[in-house]
Parts: C-alpha cells; sequence; structure tokens
C-alpha cells in the first residue's frame, strides 16, 4: 500500500475501510496485526484496527506502529467488522510518501508478507 499524505494533513486525520470478520471466526479465535520488516510507519503514523460489532459500536482495538511491529489479540464477543485505519497522531509540517505491506492473519504467528497470487483488478503478481 502506497501512502501519500501532503503538508497541514491534520492531526487524527487519515484513512479508514471496513471488512465483515470471516464467517467461520468465532470468540477466542486469535488474530496477529502487523507490517513488513521494512515498512516504517513514519511522522507519526500508525496503523490501528478496530473491531466493531453489527451496530457499528467498538468492542475491542489493537494498534501497529514506529518500532512495534504486531499486535496479536483474540477476538472480542460480538465481533462482526474489522475497521483498518491509518492516520497521523500529529499534523504534517510536510509531504511523506511511503510504503506499508499490512497484514492480518489467524494464529499468533506473524509471518513474511507476500504479495497476493492475483491483485486487484486481475493482473497476476
Amino acid at each position: 500500500m502506497r501512502l501519500v499524505a501532503r503538508a497541514g494533513l491534520k492531526k487524527w486525520v487519515g484513512l479508514v475501510w471496513r471488512t465483515e470478520i470471516p464467517s467461520d471466526a468465532v470468540q477466542g479465535d486469535t488474530f496477529t496485526l502487523s507490517v513488513a520488516d521494512g515498512d516504517v510507519l513514519s511522522h507519526g503514523f500508525c496503523m490501528n484496527l478496530k473491531i466493531m460489532d453489527s451496530a457499528i459500536s467498538m468492542v475491542g482495538q489493537h494498534t501497529a506502529w514506529g518500532s512495534d511491529r504486531s499486535s496479536v489479540f483474540n477476538l472480542p464477543q460480538a465481533a462482526s467488522f474489522f475497521d483498518f485505519t491509518f492516520f497521523s497522531n500529529t499534523q504534517l509540517e510536510e509531504d511523506v510518501e511511503f510504503f506499508l505491506h499490512p497484514q492480518l492473519e489467524r494464529g499468533s504467528v506473524r509471518t513474511c508478507w507476500e504479495p497476493p497470487a492475483i491483485l486487484a483488478g486481475g493482473g497476476a503478481a
């Protein structure tokens, strides 16, 4: 994922996208949120995962930023959606651009990031 942010971006601003939690996931399942080893969450940016229930109320959250490459957690009761958020916790004084390889996987072991076999749009990796 290529992130570009322009000077003047306000504190706590970023992007978010929602995805449904897999239907076979149950309360207590372990997940790991991580970024690749070479990724640098610079200029106060962080990756945050909010866990939402069916009413879109937060029932948990986990963050990876700076030197903290991953976060392991158990799926809470009533979890229905994951909200992935990338944001800056400081106002930007200059333009920034960087690449991230976010990964959310089942289990407590962080694996190396690999590109998907088929990329969005139908092209091969």
